[in-house]
């Protein structure tokens, strides 16, 4: 019977070759490694550049073939407009505020803005209707605060005769302010105020500017709460009056709206409550300064008497 040979185990080559092992692997892990991390250090920065364009061109503005000429009533040392109660706030500041705001709105979409001035300088209500109408502009909006002894709220003005363009425009301005806090919606009056519509007189610069055109009183200045409500929503105010103004480019068809949501309409079948009937008469550029008691407390809106600016009711 053969003896069985014992085997000798080398305990130490087996560890140092479970070492040597290890080693190998862990150093090809880490080489597996080092190469993905060198291919996205080579790939991220592409990916970047792509989202980053991609954003770049979601968030370019898109021009609009839509001109708007803003007018933010008074200015300057000659002008300032009405005063609040405490004569510490002048009109003339605000409506450039208010101005500015919505300038920048409209820019942000696309529209194109033209301004009777966009610092606080007095221009003559001659030179703003010269300056509108050179501009070529598709809408004009008059930028004001109110003023009276009681009152509150917000109203637009157009001409006496009630153009539907520019009734159109005014309504809209309006509807859109409403859905911010207001104190009252005063709606869309006709001609210039204390005067009846059937006195035929009106705002020089919804008389002589020859496109559709309104004039905005946004609140009372001599009424502390709504200086309250004009310095709390003065940006959502400035948001608003430009949905107004946009919408109004849609429905005259002055533009298409990029998304659709607003169409075109006709103009004929457009009325506003209480509107008084249309009426075409002949263009002059006679104009009168008058003196009222209205709620103004600048000689600067003068009122033309007697006259009607050729309008573009229909698009």
């Amino acid at each position: 019977m053969t003896k069985n040979k014992k085997v000798k185990i080398y305990w130490g080559r087996i560890a140092f070759a479970a070492v040597v092992l290890a080693a190998f692997v862990l150093m090809i892990a880490m080489a597996i490694k080092g190469i993905m991390k060198a291919y996205s250090s080579k790939v991220t920065p592409v990916s970047k550049e792509v989202a980053s364009v991609s954003k770049s061109s979601e968030d370019e503005i898109k021009p609009q073939d839509i001109k708007i000429f803003l007018d933010p009533g008074h200015g300057g040392e000659e002008d300032p407009g009405a005063l609040s109660l405490d004569e510490t706030r002048y009109e003339k500041d605000d409506n450039l505020k208010i101005g500015l705001l919505v300038r920048d709105e409209l820019l942000s979409r696309g529209i194109e803005v033209e301004m009777s001035r966009d610092t606080d300088k007095f221009v003559e209500l001659d030179e703003i209707v010269k300056l509108a109408n050179a501009s070529n502009a598709d809408l004009f909006v008059s930028l004001h605060r109110n003023s009276a002894d009681f009152g509150s709220g917000i109203e637009a003005w157009v001409n006496w005769n009630a153009p539907k363009a520019d009734t159109l425009l005014a309504d809209n301005i309006l509807s859109a302010l409403s859905t911010v806090m207001v104190s009252s919606v005063r709606g869309v009056e006709f001609g210039y105020t204390s005067f009846d519509y059937t006195a035929h007189v009106n705002y020089q610069v919804n008389e002589q500017t020859t496109m559709p055109s309104c004039l905005l009183e946004l609140l009372f200045i001599t009424n502390d709460d709504d200086n309250a409500l004009f310095d709390e929503y003065c940006e959502e105010y400035a948001e608003k009056i430009a949905d107004g103004i946009e919408k109004t480019a849609y429905q005259l068809a002055i533009a298409k709206d990029p998304d659709s949501k607003t169409a075109p309409i006709d103009l004929n079948s457009y009325s506003y409550p209480d509107a008084p009937e249309t009426v075409d008469i002949e263009y002059t550029t006679e104009s009168t300064e008058a003196s009222t008691s209205g709620n103004k407390n600048s000689d600067s809106d003068f009122i033309s008497s007697g006259t009607s600016k050729a309008k573009k009711d229909n698009p």
